[in-house]
C-alpha cells in the first residue's frame, strides 16, 4: 500500500512538470549579426565594436528560427546618434543596406568598404538590422559598431 501511494505521488507529480525544451526553440524568423553574438559589447555600450580597415568587408547575418521558403530581403540602418563616420568618405554600404535571404538560405551577409583615405581616420559606424513582414530582429544581437581606422 505504502509503495503504492509513493509511485502515485510520483505520478502525480511529474505529470505537472511543464515541457520546458519548448521555452528554447525559436518559433520565429528571426535575423542577427554574428559578431554581435561572438564579440563582446563594448564598455557602456549595448553592442560590440570591430575594427575595420580599408578594404571590402561583410558582416555575417544569422537567420534564427528555420528558414524562409521564400527569398527575403532586410536592411540594415545607419545609427545617426552612435555614429561618427560619414557615408561616402569612410564607408559605402553594399546594395544600400540590402541583405538578401534566398529561400531556404539560413545565412547572409552584409557588405561594406571602407575607401582608402589619405587623412588619419578613427571614426566609428553604428548599423543596426530591421525587421521586415515575416523576419524579427534579435533584440540583443542586431547591433554592431565597426570602428574604422586607415
Amino acid at each position: 500500500m505504502k509503495n503504492s501511494i509513493i509511485i502515485l505521488m510520483c505520478i502525480l507529480l511529474t505529470s505537472c512538470f511543464k515541457d520546458y525544451e519548448e521555452n528554447l526553440i525559436f518559433k520565429d524568423l528571426m535575423v542577427e549579426f554574428q559578431d554581435a553574438v561572438v564579440v563582446s559589447n563594448a564598455v557602456g555600450k549595448t553592442y560590440p565594436i570591430i575594427t575595420a580597415r580599408p578594404g571590402e568587408h561583410s558582416l555575417q547575418v544569422n537567420l534564427l528560427g528555420g528558414v524562409s521558403d521564400v527569398a527575403q530581403t532586410i536592411k540594415a540602418t545607419v545609427v545617426a546618434g552612435e555614429t561618427t563616420a560619414i557615408e561616402g568618405q569612410h564607408y559605402q554600404l553594399g546594395q544600400d543596406g540590402q541583405i538578401q535571404f534566398p529561400a531556404g538560405t539560413p545565412i547572409s551577409a552584409l557588405t561594406y568598404v571602407v575607401p582608402a583615405l589619405a587623412p588619419r581616420t578613427d571614426v566609428v559606424l553604428v548599423v543596426e538590422l530591421q525587421a521586415n513582414d515575416q523576419i524579427k530582429t534579435s533584440g540583443n544581437y542586431k547591433t554592431v559598431g565597426i570602428r574604422i581606422r586607415n
